[in-house]
């Protein structure tokens, strides 16, 4: 069996993990759909208001090379992780091929929680699909009760090798708080409230230096990931994990992450 995974393929995606353990048991292609995306929005201000003002071709571009990269693979399954950048049109175009479609999203399909939590093709597309994998209950009941399709339990878990998890353990443990995540407006909202009342926090993620006072303690460090991810994981005694609202009632990647490290 050959599987497409269309999403990220950069140095924190999830697919990559996906993609690395499903290798064992079937061929694996990615085409990084979100990434092409944030490769043009992010390049310039013009990009953004082009894209703001729907007179940008990026999703006619993605949608393209991802119909383009199916013709030449030629996979049985195209799992499409999220699907934000994925016009409707383009999921009945995959159908139109004989490929079997599946959703995975991260987040939740019917609860954007921010502008990066979804958007409308993730609204037009949940009834396109051959099959959805949910981490949330609430989620895959919703979808079995008013679109009629499959779903599967797929939930979040954790990659820690024994061997680094041997290696930083041993490192010593500091008695600050820490948080790893890029912010928002509900996390910025603890982590203000935390340092207003006297807890010394580290933030780790991208942004942050916008998302808070002028004035915070909080010591504000940059994006992790790889092996210093998870050094800084193992070396807190205090690791927030702080939900997004579509998360309540299930979990997220940190519900394994921190008891893992």
């Amino acid at each position: 069996m050959k599987i497409l995974i269309a999403g990220h393929n950069n140095a924190w995606a999830l697919e990559r993990h996906y993609a690395k353990h499903m290798s064992k048991h079937a061929d694996i292609v990615l085409y990084p759909a979100e990434d092409v995306f944030d490769e043009f929005y992010h390049v310039s201000v013009l990009n953004k208001i082009k894209f703001k003002l729907n007179l940008s071709s990026i999703y006619k571009k993605i949608s393209d090379q991802l119909l383009a990269k199916i013709s030449v693979e030629k996979p049985d399954v195209v799992w499409i992780i999220k699907g934000m950048r994925i016009l409707p049109k383009t999921i009945l175009a995959i159908k139109q091929q004989g490929v079997k479609t599946v959703n995975y999203n991260t987040d939740h399909p019917f609860y954007f929680s921010g502008k990066g939590s979804g958007n409308k093709n993730i609204t037009d597309s949940i009834g396109l699909y051959d099959l959805h994998l949910c981490y949330h209950q609430e989620v895959k009941n919703r979808i079995e009760k008013e679109y009629g399709l499959p779903t599967a339990d797929l939930p979040f878990g954790f990659e820690l090798d024994q061997e680094l998890f041997e290696e930083i353990n041993k490192q010593a443990k500091t008695n600050r708080v820490c948080f790893i995540g890029n912010p928002d407006k509900i996390r910025a909202g603890y982590i203000n409230f935390l340092t207003e009342n006297g807890l010394e926090v580290d933030v780790y993620g991208r942004d942050w230096k916008k998302a808070l006072p002028r004035n915070t303690s909080a010591n504000i460090r940059g994006a992790i990931y790889g092996k210093e991810f998870w050094e800084k994981m193992n070396a807190y005694r205090v690791q927030l994990n702080i939900f997004k609202p579509h998360n309540d009632h299930s979990h997220n990647m940190r519900t394994f992450e921190i008891p893992a490290a």
